[in-house]
């Protein structure tokens, strides 16, 4: 790879012959173009593929999330990258060809604290889920640094319909409680949820705590 010196014909992309000419770390840089192997993948390689799709189709409908909750000051590794990183190495699970996500082990922030919250999630008939949370007895000083202001994220998973409902910013910590009713397309699925809190301003998470899965009652 070459550093190419800009000259009369300012910034360029693009390829001419076996050259790729890209920006990279803000350099304008020159490289040669990848050749195509031509051996098969090896099973190895086929399954990397596959837990890299699995993980990337179920990621791309948090993306919003995601940029809120993987937020970093490193430019060089976007929120979505370090997320995508994280379940491949910590969340899928199963024995090939039928690899899954572990949902208990799916993160939608990368805060290491613990959550000094503790929830519960009951399911009401009318396909209704009512979210309660509370302080945990040894929150103790941690409790200063939080503010009944923080908004509530909160993301729901249905595993048989295989679609989202996200409920963020629809109510704050001081609420307490967050009641939900789902439309009919989702009765009698199993409901996954994830919870955590952002600041008013945008600045600061907490660290998501799985909420478990609940059948929706009719």
């Amino acid at each position: 790879m070459g550093i190419l010196k800009i000259g009369i014909l300012g910034s360029v992309s693009g390829s001419v012959g076996p050259l790729v000419l890209c920006k990279y770390r803000n350099k304008e840089v020159v490289k040669s173009k990848p050749k195509k192997s031509s051996k098969p993948a090896v099973q190895s390689q086929i399954d990397q593929r596959s837990k890299f799709k699995l993980v990337t189709e179920f990621m791309s409908a948090l993306a919003t999330t995601i940029e809120v909750g993987y937020k970093s000051t490193n430019k060089s590794c976007s929120a979505m990258n370090r997320a995508v990183r994280y379940h491949l190495d910590n969340v899928v699970t199963g024995v090939s060809p039928n690899f899954v996500l572990d949902f208990s082990k799916l993160r939608l922030t990368n805060v290491k604290r613990a959550s000094i919250f503790d929830t519960e999630v009951i399911s009401m008939t009318g396909r209704i889920l009512e979210l309660t949370w509370r302080a945990s007895e040894d929150a103790d000083d941690a409790l200063r640094a939080l503010r009944d202001t923080d908004y509530a994220m909160i993301i729901f998973y249905g595993e048989n319909t295989q679609m989202f409902l996200n409920r963020s910013r629809m109510a704050v910590r001081g609420d307490r409680n967050h009641s939900v009713k789902f439309h009919s397309r989702f009765a009698g699925d199993t409901i996954h949820a994830w919870m955590f809190f952002l600041s008013k301003d945008g600045k600061t998470v907490s660290r998501d705590t799985y909420l478990g899965e609940h059948i929706l009652i009719a």
